[in-house]
């Protein structure tokens, strides 16, 4: 798989940019668990300005493709002059042949990162999984911080989320699962402008009737994958947390 460290827009509008879904290493990872044996990220800079023979001369010939799938609006070389149907072209010469990916739809509506974006800018949480076709993943590690207010009852930790550069989310409550700690509430704010960089806690669902004494349970330099699996509310009361306990999102599970 070819693939960047940030999308082709970035490097043309940065100020416009929306944020990342996940950082490189994550989509590495993701890509080797799809079966992919081979993940290399280029630099685009150093290639927005080659014509598209000379991108398939130095780029994909090198790495001896039998078989090349793109995207059905798949662009490339200077100016985007490079498609699909050249491609074809130019691969039955070089040696290896090009599929290309129609469009994928989700009750009517065009899968598409841009739309992914906007529904976790939105908090809708249940559409930008389904588009990612699985649960949208938080990936940092655990301190302790107390809490105030309706969440004083819950072991409360900050979360430092690995990287920078996101998407920002919706602000406000989240039920979210690992799967060693089980469900909590994550709470997602920002100070200003919902570019910058959130202030997130996370509060364990499955210690709040016998609150751990200290964070000795966890593991402060370990990473630990927090699954967003709806948005609660702008705002937290008790109705909701007893709705949550009614549904038995309470258990933790063993490390």
């Amino acid at each position: 798989m070819l693939t960047f460290p940030y999308p082709p827009e970035y490097y043309f509008n940065p100020r416009e940019f929306e944020g990342l879904l996940y950082l490189t290493e994550e989509k590495e990872k993701r890509a080797r668990a799809l079966g992919m044996d081979r993940v290399e990220i280029l630099d685009f800079p150093t290639l927005k300005d080659m014509t598209p023979s000379e991108f398939v001369d130095r780029i994909l010939c090198p790495l001896d493709p039998s078989w090349v799938i793109v995207g059905y609006n798949f662009r490339f070389g200077r100016h985007r002059a490079g498609t699909t149907d050249f491609l074809r072209a130019y691969g039955k010469k070089k040696g290896y042949q090009t599929s290309v990916i129609p469009p994928v739809f989700v009750n009517g509506v065009k899968v598409s990162s841009t739309m992914i974006r906007y529904f976790l800018k939105s908090g809708d949480i249940a559409k930008a999984n389904a588009f990612l076709n699985q649960p949208y993943l938080l990936e940092g590690t655990l301190a302790e911080s107390p809490d105030t207010g309706v969440l004083t009852a819950l072991f409360s930790l900050r979360f430092l989320r690995k990287g920078s550069g996101f998407v920002p989310l919706y602000p406000g409550y989240y039920l979210v699962r690992n799967r060693h700690l089980g469900y909590a509430i994550l709470y997602a704010s920002y100070k200003g402008p919902s570019s910058e960089i959130p202030r997130i806690s996370v509060h364990l669902l499955g210690f709040d009737r016998e609150p751990p004494r200290s964070i000795g349970i966890l593991d402060p330099k370990a990473s630990y994958d927090w699954i967003l699996l709806k948005y609660l509310s702008p705002r937290i009361d008790q109705t909701i947390l007893e709705a949550i306990r009614g549904q038995g999102m309470t258990k933790t599970r063993s490390r």
